[in-house]
């Protein structure tokens, strides 16, 4: 065997090309022919040939070299079925095709009740049993894909996403749970892993060919929930969604041997060869698997920038699975998913990183991170420390961001990653929040909304799916007439559907809240007191001194601020009539009416339990209106198993 990635690296391109082969080797179910010629009263004779019916699309495509055969991407479509299996005349980038067909299958026919559909009225459905309306248009749809430029796996298979995810992968009844989509990516997903076992082990007869799970997972809840402000809460979430999006690149894309297959807010799982020393493999530069998955989590970061890295914070639990699967074909075992989504019960840290970030420190712990010295910084601040040694402030003309993150007792890390997070809502997402005064309500109040799926027995096979028998399904009397279906394609489909199920709650958010229309747009001059930097920080919020009342603002720009709490509620602290303050546009009046040209105190706050620190005075000399609709809802996770939302 060869102890290096080196050579799936090296034939990246065809393997990538094999994934799409296997991605549409089932593309003519994407056509209302097959549903008409499938449906319970069609009557004519079937000529429809779904197997090639629309291969023709791909052929100009490049053949697929690989593993001493050469074989065109139609032909691997319309001749790899389950039935050349064992026919060893046929090509075994086919045969092994066929069998990675049969390993995924939803079911076999004589194992359940199966009920066709009509023509006029044919549906897809979810694990859940709520079903699409009727299914046209598909092969309209098929027609747009870029057939002619396979090179951009990414991007054809978020295109093939959309349509596929519109047809069935089986039109009968209770079988149409399982889009095409699902069915085709899987089966894609057990294809690669195969091929890359070959490429690393050598061919073998394709019925031996089995695979394993690898999982990459952590605590993400605890990872996030030391934070004290949604904006650093939002930010740990995207150290987490970059750095597993990192982990799938290299196993996907970069050494081509796995497929995520699962993903929630700890992490991922992967279909991947069945290679006991597939951790151990090593990259041209002498670095193994598991280090190179460590090394691409934590390089997860904010925007693109490196400097914000994880680096070491977090050590994500890499787990093989220790024993190979399938065990035998039938029935098929259940794919053993649910083991690898077991709970880490705490997150483990680079020590050595740790180590670094304390040297020449003696500040209190940060408190976001719970790591880093508070004013940490990665570069060398010789004048800061020297000032520190002397118990003296950086004067306030060198604007020294170490300082800075000492007056709010974050690291400087954390700071700028609380910097970039305001900056990308202020540059991309204005039509969002991430402030909780924007989200309260008029009395101030917030309501977490929490939603959770138990998927681990959907996972674990002891969900019952389907009535078991033959012919017509009647009335199920009792589990006893019910029978289990956790095949692959299925787990996948369930994962995917409660994944999109949280994303729509999301956006159907919008149907329960009304959106707010109105921010106030402030442009003035700070007058700092003494001893303070004589400008306030772009992308920091402050409160504004406004009687008695605290009205928060960003500062967006130099001399530009954004106001980023409810109105509603500001105008009603600052006395307006119900009548004044119930209205939107009239409490956005009301408030621009006693900012005009006035001078406020500007307060920084300084933390939970501490009082706000006076920076100096606001001039404002102008007020407009910013009329960027928003929802007043902070989306904190829409992961599988479990959804949390802030609303209003």
């Amino acid at each position: 065997m060869s102890n290096s990635l080196k050579i799936l690296a090296d034939n990246r391109d065809a393997l990538l090309l094999a994934e799409i082969g296997a991605l549409l080797h089932d593309m003519g179910k994407c056509d209302e022919e097959l549903l008409r010629e499938s449906a319970s009263d069609f009557s004519g004779p079937k000529l429809y040939k779904y197997k090639t019916a629309h291969s023709h699309l791909v052929a100009s495509s490049p053949p697929l070299i690989l593993l001493g055969e050469s074989v065109s991407l139609r032909d691997l479509i319309e001749k790899s079925r389950p039935r050349i299996v064992r026919d060893t005349r046929q090509q075994w980038l086919m045969r092994m095709l066929g069998h990675s067909h049969s390993v995924a299958h939803t079911e076999k026919a004589d194992f359940y009740y199966l009920k066709k559909q009509t023509m006029a009225d044919t549906r897809r459905s979810t694990p859940f049993g709520y079903e699409s309306d009727h299914l046209t248009g598909l092969r309209s749809q098929l027609y747009t894909l870029p057939f002619n430029d396979l090179s951009d796996r990414s991007a054809f298979k978020f295109n093939l996403d959309g349509i596929f995810s519109k047809a069935c992968g089986d039109t009968r009844r209770p079988l149409n749970d399982v889009t095409l989509w699902n069915w085709s990516n899987t089966v894609a997903a057990f294809y690669k892993a195969a091929l890359a076992f070959a490429l690393l082990i050598g061919k073998i007869n394709p019925v031996d060919v089995h695979w394993r799970l690898l999982s990459v997972r952590l605590n993400g809840i605890q990872f996030s929930e030391t934070v004290s402000r949604i904006s650093d809460l939002l930010a740990h979430q995207k150290l987490i969604i970059d750095g597993l999006r990192r982990v799938r690149a290299l196993l996907e894309e970069m050494y081509p041997l796995g497929t995520e297959v699962y993903s929630d807010e700890n992490g991922s799982v992967f279909i991947v060869p069945d290679i006991d020393t597939l951790l151990d493999l090593k990259d041209r530069r002498g670095e193994p698997l598991l280090n190179l998955i460590i090394e691409e989590f934590g390089a997860g970061t904010i925007g693109s920038i490196h400097s914000l890295q994880m680096n070491g914070e977090v050590i994500p639990k890499v787990v093989l699975s220790p024993t190979s699967w399938p065990q035998q074909l039938n029935p098929l075992p259940i794919l053993p998913i649910s083991e690898h989504m077991v709970e880490i019960h705490s997150n483990q840290t680079d020590s050595r990183n740790v180590d670094v970030w304390w040297q020449n420190y003696s500040e209190d712990v940060c408190t976001v991170c719970q790591l880093r010295p508070q004013g940490w910084s990665p570069s060398d601040n010789k004048t800061h420390r020297e000032n520190r040694a002397r118990g003296k402030k950086c004067p306030p003309k060198l604007a020294c961001k170490a300082c800075k993150s000492l007056e709010r007792r974050i690291c400087s890390i954390c700071e700028q990653r609380r910097e970039s997070r305001s900056e990308q809502w202020w540059a991309k997402e204005l039509d969002t929040t991430i402030w909780l005064d924007e989200t309260a309500d008029t009395n101030g109040r917030l309501a977490l909304v929490v939603g959770k799926y138990g998927l681990e027995s959907w996972f674990d096979g002891s969900v019952l799916f389907y009535p078991k028998g033959h012919g017509e399904a009647g009335e199920v009397q009792s589990p006893d007439n019910m029978i289990e279906s956790g095949t692959p394609v299925r787990l996948f489909r369930v994962w995917e559907t409660t994944h999109k199920f949280w994303q729509e709650i999301t956006t159907h958010l919008k149907s329960c809240i009304d959106e707010v229309n109105i921010r106030l747009h402030i442009h003035g001059d700070f007058l700092p007191d003494s001893g303070n930097r004589s400008s306030l920080a772009v992308s920091h919020t402050y409160d504004l001194k406004l009687a008695n009342t605290n009205f928060s603002i960003t500062c967006v720009a130099e001399g530009e601020y954004l106001t980023v709490d409810n109105l509603h509620r500001a105008a009603f602290l600052l006395g307006a009539s119900k009548a004044e303050y119930g209205d939107e546009t009239k409490a956005a009046n009301y408030i621009l009416s006693r900012l005009h040209d006035s001078r406020y105190d500007v307060e920084e706050p300084t933390g939970y339990g501490s009082p706000n620190k006076l920076l100096g005075r606001l001039h404002i000399r102008n007020v407009t209106t910013e009329s960027t609709p928003y929802l007043p809802a902070i989306s904190i996770l829409t992961e599988p198993r479990t959804f949390m939302a802030l609303v209003h």
